[in-house]
This record gives C-alpha cells, structure tokens and sequence, in this order.
C-alpha cells in the first residue's frame, strides 16, 4: 500500500493508509525542517505510515509509536524493519500513554478513532479494517481526543507540536476540546480536498 513514497504492508489488523493523512506529515515535516535531531511520537501507530514517513523525510529524526493492538504492533515492526528504520523507531504497547515513560517530544501525530457507530463508511472498510482503530463509542466522537489530551502533556516538548487528524465536519469540535483542555490550537490544514483534516495543538 502506497503512502507519502512509501510501500507499506497492511492486514486486517490495521487501517488501510489514506491519502487524507499525508497532510500532518506535510505539516510535520515543516515544522521539524530546521531540528537537528528531533523525537517524535505517533499515538496509535497502526501500520506506522504517519511516523515512518516523517523518519525517511527526515534522516536525523528517531521515533516511537505506540498503539494498544499487538497485532497492529507486529505489522508496525515489518514495515520499520523493510524499510530499514529499525535503529531509530521503537514501538510500545499501550492503551493510549498511561504505561509510557514521560520523555517531551518535539512533534506527537495522532490519527484516533473519529468515526461515529452508523456513519457511511467506503465499500469494504467496516469488514476488512479494525473497529478499534475506526470507531469511537456511541454519540461520543470527541472520546479519543480526550484521552490523549488528558495524557499528553508531559510528553510534548515545551516547544513542540501535536497534530491530530480529524473527521469530516469536527474541527470546530477539537478546537474547542483542546481549549478546553488548557492547550493552545494552531492552524488547522486540509487534506487533499480542501477538507479540514489536521488541527495543531501546543503547551
């Protein structure tokens, strides 16, 4: 599967990578272009598509991800090791970052579980991709993002970012979470048409 030059394993046990997503690691990578060596984090990895394209279009940079599927972990490690990033990714398994060591990063990427139980998905996508990684509980889209935003601040660096993607429809609503929260909102920026697909976060 293609992704931002990338040629990426997928299975059942992870999402299929989406074209949509490449705009936070566009967004990522301009905001690491003059860090020397910068950490970053990719909350909810899946197959590593977001992480791994920000490691190969930055060669200095090391990475985590994390996810709390060990499946999704052991598809992650393939497509570290074939694409020969091994020494500078790392993986962890976990529900969200509870069980992680608090060390700042300078940029953290989350694509969470945004889709509503009964919203239209794309032919095949409910049957062949992992529920766990699509959709959020009941009448409670806002669930993953509050999550990470109630654990994620000793992780990013006092000068770093956060990205997450977001639905279709739902940027006003991260927006306001994340205010909510006692976190700053950067831009938000569109995906490949023209929707609002990447909100950024900072301390």
């Amino acid at each position: 599967m293609g992704f931002f030059g990338l040629e990426l394993a997928v299975d059942s046990r992870v999402l299929i990578p989406r074209a949509d997503s490449e705009c936070l690691v566009e967004v990522g990578l301009q905001f690491l272009a003059a860090r020397a060596s910068p950490s970053v984090l990719d909350i909810g990895t899946g197959s590593g598509c977001l992480l791994f394209a920000t490691l190969v279009n930055h060669a200095a940079a090391i990475g985590l991800g994390v996810d709390s599927s060990a499946g999704s972990l052991e598809v992650a490690a393939a497509n570290c090791e074939s694409l020969g990033l091994s020494s500078r990714a790392s993986f962890h398994q976990g529900q969200w970052l509870s069980s992680l060591h608090a060390d700042p990063f300078d940029l953290i990427l989350c694509n969470p579980p945004y889709v509503q139980p009964g919203e239209e998905l794309g032919p095949g996508v409910e049957e062949f991709e992992p529920a766990a990684a699509l959709f959020t509980p009941p009448e409670d889209p806002m669930w993953a993002y509050r999550c990470v935003l109630a654990e994620v601040r000793p992780f990013l660096a006092s000068d770093g970012l956060l990205l997450f993607e977001v639905g279709a429809g739902r940027v006003q609503e991260v927006v306001d979470l994340v205010k909510a929260e006692g976190f700053q909102v950067g831009e938000t920026y569109p995906d490949l048409a023209g929707i609002p697909r990447a909100v950024s976060v900072s301390l």
